[in-house]
Protein backbone atom coordinates (compact mmCIF):
# COMPACT_ATOMS: atom_id res chain seq x y z
CA UNK A 1 0.00 0.00 0.00
CA UNK A 2 1.64 3.31 -0.92
CA UNK A 3 2.17 6.31 1.54
CA UNK A 4 -0.76 8.52 0.03
CA UNK A 5 -3.14 5.78 0.58
CA UNK A 6 -2.12 5.41 4.11
CA UNK A 7 -2.60 8.71 4.55
CA UNK A 8 -6.22 8.54 3.15
CA UNK A 9 -6.59 5.29 5.44
CA UNK A 10 -5.08 6.78 8.82
CA UNK A 11 -7.72 9.98 7.51
CA UNK A 12 -10.91 7.71 7.84
CA UNK A 13 -10.12 5.54 10.48
CA UNK A 14 -9.54 9.34 12.61
CA UNK A 15 -12.91 10.03 11.44
CA UNK A 16 -14.47 7.05 12.73
CA UNK A 17 -12.51 7.13 16.26
CA UNK A 18 -13.85 10.84 16.58
CA UNK A 19 -17.70 9.28 16.19
CA UNK A 20 -16.99 6.29 18.44
CA UNK A 21 -15.45 9.19 21.10
CA UNK A 22 -18.40 12.15 20.67
CA UNK A 23 -19.95 12.57 24.03
CA UNK A 24 -23.49 13.92 23.27
CA UNK A 25 -25.47 14.08 20.05
CA UNK A 26 -24.46 18.03 19.73
CA UNK A 27 -20.98 16.55 19.46
CA UNK A 28 -21.62 13.94 17.24
CA UNK A 29 -23.40 16.29 14.59
CA UNK A 30 -20.35 18.69 15.22
CA UNK A 31 -18.53 16.60 13.39
CA UNK A 32 -20.46 14.85 11.16
CA UNK A 33 -21.56 18.74 9.89
CA UNK A 34 -17.52 19.84 9.70
CA UNK A 35 -15.88 17.01 8.47
CA UNK A 36 -17.81 14.83 6.71
CA UNK A 37 -17.67 15.88 3.89
CA UNK A 38 -13.76 16.40 3.83
CA UNK A 39 -13.62 12.54 4.68
CA UNK A 40 -15.90 11.72 1.18
CA UNK A 41 -12.93 12.01 -1.21
CA UNK A 42 -11.40 9.14 0.88
CA UNK A 43 -14.10 7.16 1.67
CA UNK A 44 -14.78 6.99 -2.09
CA UNK A 45 -11.14 6.23 -2.85
CA UNK A 46 -11.45 2.79 -0.96
CA UNK A 47 -15.25 1.93 -1.47
CA UNK A 48 -16.67 3.98 -4.87
CA UNK A 49 -18.34 7.04 -5.69
CA UNK A 50 -21.60 5.84 -3.43
CA UNK A 51 -20.60 8.95 -0.73
CA UNK A 52 -21.99 11.45 -2.88
CA UNK A 53 -21.97 14.73 -0.02
CA UNK A 54 -25.81 16.42 -1.74
CA UNK A 55 -26.69 12.58 -0.56
CA UNK A 56 -26.42 14.12 3.70
CA UNK A 57 -29.25 16.15 4.51
CA UNK A 58 -28.39 17.16 8.41
CA UNK A 59 -31.43 17.91 9.70
CA UNK A 60 -32.02 21.02 12.38
CA UNK A 61 -32.98 19.48 16.03
CA UNK A 62 -36.13 20.04 17.15
CA UNK A 63 -37.52 22.78 19.11
CA UNK A 64 -39.54 23.90 21.67
CA UNK A 65 -40.46 26.66 23.77
CA UNK A 66 -38.49 27.61 26.37
CA UNK A 67 -40.85 27.48 29.20
CA UNK A 68 -41.09 23.64 28.16
CA UNK A 69 -37.94 22.86 27.81
CA UNK A 70 -36.96 24.07 31.07
CA UNK A 71 -39.55 22.86 33.13
CA UNK A 72 -39.16 19.38 31.49
CA UNK A 73 -35.68 19.56 33.09
CA UNK A 74 -36.58 20.83 36.49
CA UNK A 75 -34.77 24.36 36.47
CA UNK A 76 -38.59 26.09 37.50
CA UNK A 77 -42.18 26.16 36.28
CA UNK A 78 -43.38 27.74 33.08
CA UNK A 79 -45.23 30.82 34.84
CA UNK A 80 -41.90 30.97 36.64
CA UNK A 81 -39.78 31.43 33.39
CA UNK A 82 -42.19 33.48 31.78
CA UNK A 83 -42.00 35.75 34.96
CA UNK A 84 -37.86 35.22 34.18
CA UNK A 85 -38.78 36.80 30.72
CA UNK A 86 -40.64 39.31 31.30
CA UNK A 87 -37.75 40.60 33.85
CA UNK A 88 -35.10 40.38 30.84
CA UNK A 89 -33.29 37.54 33.45
CA UNK A 90 -33.24 35.14 30.16
CA UNK A 91 -30.98 34.98 27.38
CA UNK A 92 -30.97 32.40 24.64
CA UNK A 93 -27.01 32.51 23.26
CA UNK A 94 -26.74 36.14 24.39
CA UNK A 95 -29.89 37.56 22.89
CA UNK A 96 -32.50 38.50 25.69
CA UNK A 97 -35.34 36.18 25.47
CA UNK A 98 -38.94 37.07 24.71
CA UNK A 99 -42.01 34.97 25.39
CA UNK A 100 -42.70 32.23 22.56
CA UNK A 101 -38.94 31.85 21.84
CA UNK A 102 -38.19 28.38 20.95
CA UNK A 103 -34.77 26.66 21.81
CA UNK A 104 -33.16 22.92 21.25
CA UNK A 105 -30.25 21.67 23.26
CA UNK A 106 -28.18 23.42 20.93
CA UNK A 107 -28.72 26.44 22.47
CA UNK A 108 -27.06 28.12 24.89
CA UNK A 109 -29.08 29.49 27.92
CA UNK A 110 -28.73 32.24 30.69
CA UNK A 111 -30.81 32.72 33.64
CA UNK A 112 -29.75 35.76 36.11
CA UNK A 113 -25.88 35.26 33.93
CA UNK A 114 -25.96 31.48 34.74
CA UNK A 115 -25.45 29.21 31.96
CA UNK A 116 -28.32 26.31 32.22
CA UNK A 117 -27.41 22.95 31.18
CA UNK A 118 -29.90 21.52 28.72
CA UNK A 119 -29.32 17.71 28.29
CA UNK A 120 -30.61 15.96 24.60
CA UNK A 121 -33.29 13.77 26.70
CA UNK A 122 -34.34 13.56 29.77
CA UNK A 123 -33.66 10.50 32.34
CA UNK A 124 -36.93 10.63 33.79
CA UNK A 125 -36.75 9.89 37.60
CA UNK A 126 -39.24 9.70 39.90
CA UNK A 127 -39.23 9.22 43.97
CA UNK A 128 -41.11 8.76 46.84
CA UNK A 129 -39.81 10.71 50.15
CA UNK A 130 -40.69 10.17 53.55
CA UNK A 131 -40.08 14.35 54.49
CA UNK A 132 -39.20 15.01 58.34
CA UNK A 133 -40.28 18.10 60.10
CA UNK A 134 -37.49 21.04 59.62
CA UNK A 135 -36.40 20.66 55.99
CA UNK A 136 -37.64 23.28 53.14
CA UNK A 137 -38.60 22.18 49.34
CA UNK A 138 -37.04 25.39 47.92
CA UNK A 139 -33.49 24.60 46.12
CA UNK A 140 -32.95 28.98 47.19
CA UNK A 141 -33.66 28.18 51.18
CA UNK A 142 -30.69 28.73 53.55
CA UNK A 143 -32.32 26.13 55.70
CA UNK A 144 -32.09 22.72 55.96
CA UNK A 145 -34.05 21.04 52.61
CA UNK A 146 -34.88 18.07 51.19
CA UNK A 147 -32.55 17.80 48.20
CA UNK A 148 -29.54 17.14 50.65
CA UNK A 149 -30.87 13.85 51.32
CA UNK A 150 -31.06 13.25 47.69
CA UNK A 151 -28.91 11.52 44.98
CA UNK A 152 -28.03 13.94 42.15
CA UNK A 153 -30.67 13.92 39.36
CA UNK A 154 -28.95 11.73 35.65
CA UNK A 155 -30.55 14.91 34.16
CA UNK A 156 -31.51 18.27 34.66
CA UNK A 157 -32.65 19.22 38.56
CA UNK A 158 -35.08 17.62 41.13
CA UNK A 159 -38.54 19.28 41.57
CA UNK A 160 -40.86 18.61 44.85
CA UNK A 161 -44.70 17.66 43.28
CA UNK A 162 -46.80 19.59 45.89
CA UNK A 163 -44.51 20.93 48.51
CA UNK A 164 -44.90 20.26 52.03
CA UNK A 165 -44.01 23.30 54.57
CA UNK A 166 -41.14 23.19 57.10
CA UNK A 167 -43.61 22.15 59.94
CA UNK A 168 -45.68 19.25 58.27
CA UNK A 169 -44.01 16.22 57.32
CA UNK A 170 -44.74 12.93 55.26
CA UNK A 171 -45.22 12.07 51.93
CA UNK A 172 -43.43 13.61 49.22
CA UNK A 173 -43.01 12.78 45.58
CA UNK A 174 -39.84 14.33 43.76
CA UNK A 175 -39.34 14.04 39.91
CA UNK A 176 -35.97 15.73 37.54
CA UNK A 177 -39.59 15.71 34.53
CA UNK A 178 -41.15 19.02 34.79
CA UNK A 179 -44.17 17.36 32.59
CA UNK A 180 -44.71 14.18 34.57
CA UNK A 181 -44.69 16.55 37.39
CA UNK A 182 -47.47 18.46 35.47
CA UNK A 183 -49.00 15.30 34.68
CA UNK A 184 -49.43 13.33 38.38
CA UNK A 185 -50.17 16.98 40.27
CA UNK A 186 -52.75 18.54 37.21
CA UNK A 187 -55.90 19.29 38.85
CA UNK A 188 -58.18 17.62 36.28
CA UNK A 189 -56.91 14.10 38.14
CA UNK A 190 -58.69 15.11 40.71
CA UNK A 191 -55.78 13.58 43.18
CA UNK A 192 -56.80 12.93 47.18
CA UNK A 193 -54.67 14.01 49.80
CA UNK A 194 -54.83 11.75 52.93
CA UNK A 195 -53.20 13.55 56.09
CA UNK A 196 -52.94 12.90 59.63
CA UNK A 197 -53.46 16.11 61.96
CA UNK A 198 -53.35 17.21 65.78
CA UNK A 199 -55.16 20.13 66.60
CA UNK A 200 -55.36 21.94 69.88
CA UNK A 201 -58.47 21.57 71.77
CA UNK A 202 -62.06 19.73 71.20
CA UNK A 203 -63.58 21.24 67.78
CA UNK A 204 -67.51 20.91 68.04
CA UNK A 205 -69.43 18.71 65.79
CA UNK A 206 -70.98 22.21 64.08
CA UNK A 207 -67.21 23.18 63.23
CA UNK A 208 -66.57 20.03 61.84
CA UNK A 209 -69.60 20.11 59.65
CA UNK A 210 -68.55 23.47 58.26
CA UNK A 211 -64.93 21.55 57.17
CA UNK A 212 -66.95 19.49 55.12
CA UNK A 213 -69.05 21.68 53.20
CA UNK A 214 -66.52 24.21 52.67
CA UNK A 215 -65.29 27.39 53.52
CA UNK A 216 -64.26 30.52 51.54
CA UNK A 217 -60.33 30.82 51.80
CA UNK A 218 -58.15 33.26 49.73
CA UNK A 219 -61.43 33.94 47.69
CA UNK A 220 -61.73 29.87 46.89
CA UNK A 221 -64.12 27.17 48.42
CA UNK A 222 -61.73 24.69 49.97
CA UNK A 223 -63.11 21.44 52.07
CA UNK A 224 -62.02 17.91 53.34
CA UNK A 225 -64.34 15.29 51.49
CA UNK A 226 -63.39 13.21 54.69
CA UNK A 227 -62.92 13.66 58.07
CA UNK A 228 -62.72 10.96 60.65
CA UNK A 229 -62.00 11.94 64.65
CA UNK A 230 -59.64 9.74 66.54
CA UNK A 231 -57.82 10.20 69.51
CA UNK A 232 -58.78 13.02 71.85
CA UNK A 233 -56.40 14.46 74.61
CA UNK A 234 -57.71 16.69 77.49
CA UNK A 235 -55.94 19.30 75.22
CA UNK A 236 -55.78 18.06 71.64
CA UNK A 237 -57.65 16.22 69.19
CA UNK A 238 -56.52 13.78 66.45
CA UNK A 239 -57.79 13.36 63.01
CA UNK A 240 -57.72 11.55 59.70
CA UNK A 241 -58.60 13.84 56.66
CA UNK A 242 -59.05 13.73 52.95
CA UNK A 243 -58.39 17.52 50.83
CA UNK A 244 -58.44 17.60 47.24
CA UNK A 245 -57.06 20.99 47.25
CA UNK A 246 -53.07 20.93 46.51
CA UNK A 247 -52.75 24.83 47.44
CA UNK A 248 -50.08 26.33 50.01
CA UNK A 249 -51.17 25.21 53.75
CA UNK A 250 -55.07 24.96 52.96
CA UNK A 251 -55.29 21.84 55.56
CA UNK A 252 -53.67 24.61 58.17
CA UNK A 253 -56.04 27.68 57.06
CA UNK A 254 -59.20 25.27 57.40
CA UNK A 255 -58.26 24.72 60.84
CA UNK A 256 -57.57 28.29 61.77
CA UNK A 257 -61.04 29.07 60.10
CA UNK A 258 -62.64 27.31 63.09
CA UNK A 259 -59.94 28.40 65.65
CA UNK A 260 -58.13 25.71 66.44
CA UNK A 261 -54.14 25.36 64.93
CA UNK A 262 -52.77 22.75 63.79
CA UNK A 263 -50.10 21.69 66.02
CA UNK A 264 -49.20 18.46 63.77
CA UNK A 265 -49.35 17.61 60.29
CA UNK A 266 -48.52 14.41 58.65
CA UNK A 267 -49.31 13.33 54.88
CA UNK A 268 -49.88 9.70 54.42
CA UNK A 269 -51.05 9.14 50.99
CA UNK A 270 -50.97 10.77 47.80
CA UNK A 271 -53.61 9.50 44.90
CA UNK A 272 -53.32 5.66 45.52
CA UNK A 273 -50.04 5.85 46.68
CA UNK A 274 -49.28 5.11 50.57
CA UNK A 275 -46.44 6.15 52.39
CA UNK A 276 -44.63 2.42 53.35
CA UNK A 277 -44.06 2.01 57.05
CA UNK A 278 -40.46 1.13 56.33
CA UNK A 279 -39.69 4.13 54.77
CA UNK A 280 -37.97 5.66 57.29
CA UNK A 281 -38.01 9.69 57.63
CA UNK A 282 -35.17 11.33 55.52
CA UNK A 283 -35.15 8.02 53.20
CA UNK A 284 -36.43 7.81 49.73
CA UNK A 285 -37.35 4.91 47.07
CA UNK A 286 -37.89 5.05 43.67
CA UNK A 287 -40.89 4.22 42.45
CA UNK A 288 -43.06 3.83 39.07
CA UNK A 289 -45.21 6.83 37.37
CA UNK A 290 -47.61 4.35 37.28
CA UNK A 291 -47.84 3.42 40.72
CA UNK A 292 -48.55 7.17 41.37
CA UNK A 293 -51.06 7.39 37.99
CA UNK A 294 -52.08 4.21 37.47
Amino acid sequence: MSEDQLNRLSRIFTFERKLREAQSVVELRYIVTNELRSIIPYLNAFFGSWANPKQFKIEALPKERIQKILAQNGYSSRRKVESLIKEGRVFINDIQAKLGDKISSEDKVYIDGKLINIPERISSELLMYNKPVGEECSHTSLKRTIFENLPKPKSGKWISIGRLDINTSGLLLITNDGKLANDIIHPSNEIEREYIVRVRGKPSDSNLKKLMSGITIDKEKVLFTDLVKGKETSSHTWFALVIMSGKNRSVRKLWDSIGHEVSRLKRVRLGKLFLPKDLKEGKFKRISPNEVLG
